[in-house]
């Protein structure tokens, strides 16, 4: 805003708060800065996608219940909308009690009917490598039909996990880590952990190569092998996982609540854990070694 105010001719700053407000889901002041730069500059093609992405937006249908708004294509996922509202009122008082939080305002789920429109709506790019994204208040999900590039999914599992970003990140006001946002989220999935999983945090053990605390975020943001990522995901969660059975489950509402007090992770895990993030990595490489053990894999130096 100051941006805009000392540099009225300067096309930028309105394009990035029409960006931020679409992440906040306030579409109607998004639009009202896209247009101001797109007046300013109608070559901007970041802006011209969103601004095409909004007319798209204005003619979805809308189901208001009591904590969400879910947003549609009336003609093609009119059948698939109901039960996304219901699945997630359900689904609520589970995962607001499990951080003893619950968001401010109704969450905006926007079903897209292709993932183009998803990944613009995501990443303002026509391709995003995944089906389902949270910006802090807004959900986004490609529907899950028999289309490429990704088929079918399980929508439920997916909106459980985004939802769960929604209420980690309003609780501690974005200051959360990534990887514990993530970890949170995945830990909330309801499936059991896969064979393929356990064999890639094995070999994670077993050839020292568990991200810490203070290396974690870049296995997301800045991925250097072709399993980073998903190996930050999963020990993101097993990490969780530690935390409850080791400081017991009011452990993870106190670090997020540390976070919002706007703690640095060093100085939240001293407050609420009582340990260094270093000698909580030790510990955790020794009871991850423990747990692997238990899965019949080797994860001992040969």
């Amino acid at each position: 805003k100051k941006a805009v105010e000392f540099a009225p001719t300067w096309p930028e700053p309105r394009t990035e708060l029409g960006l931020l407000f679409m992440e906040t889901g306030e579409e109607a002041e998004a639009r009202q800065m896209l247009e101001a730069s797109f007046t300013l500059d109608s070559f901007n093609s970041r802006t011209f996608i969103v601004l095409n992405l909004l007319d798209t937006l204005d003619k979805f249908r809308w189901i208001d219940t009591e904590h969400f708004v879910v947003k549609y294509d009336d003609e093609r996922d009119a059948v698939l909308a109901p039960y996304f509202a219901e699945a997630l009122e359900e689904m609520y008082p589970d995962v607001c009690r499990a951080y003893g939080a619950s968001p401010a305002k109704p969450t905006i789920v926007e079903l897209f009917p292709d993932h183009f429109g998803f990944s613009v709506r995501i990443s303002t790019r026509p391709f995003i490598a995944t089906v389902g994204a949270c910006s802090g208040r807004v959900v986004a999900l490609a529907a899950p039909r028999r289309e490429s590039p990704f088929g079918c999914f399980n929508w439920r599992t997916v909106l459980r996990h985004e939802f769960a970003h929604v209420v980690t990140l309003d609780a501690t006001e974005n200051r959360i880590p990534h990887w514990m946002t993530e970890g949170l989220a995945v830990a909330q999935e309801p499936v059991p952990r896969s064979w393929g999983v356990k064999q890639l945090l094995a070999g994670a053990v077993k050839n020292e190569r568990l991200f810490t605390l203070e290396s974690i975020d870049w296995g997301f943001i800045r991925p250097k092998r072709p399993d980073d990522r998903p190996l930050a995901y999963m020990k993101s969660e097993w990490m969780i996982e530690y935390l409850v059975e080791k400081y017991g489950a009011p452990a993870v509402p106190g670090l997020m609540k540390a976070f919002r007090d706007k703690l640095t992770q060093p100085q939240a895990f001293e407050r609420v854990l009582n340990i260094e993030p270093t000698a909580f990595d030790r510990e955790f490489q020794e009871w991850a070694t423990r747990q692997a053990e238990q899965w019949d894999v080797t994860v001992r130096p040969e």
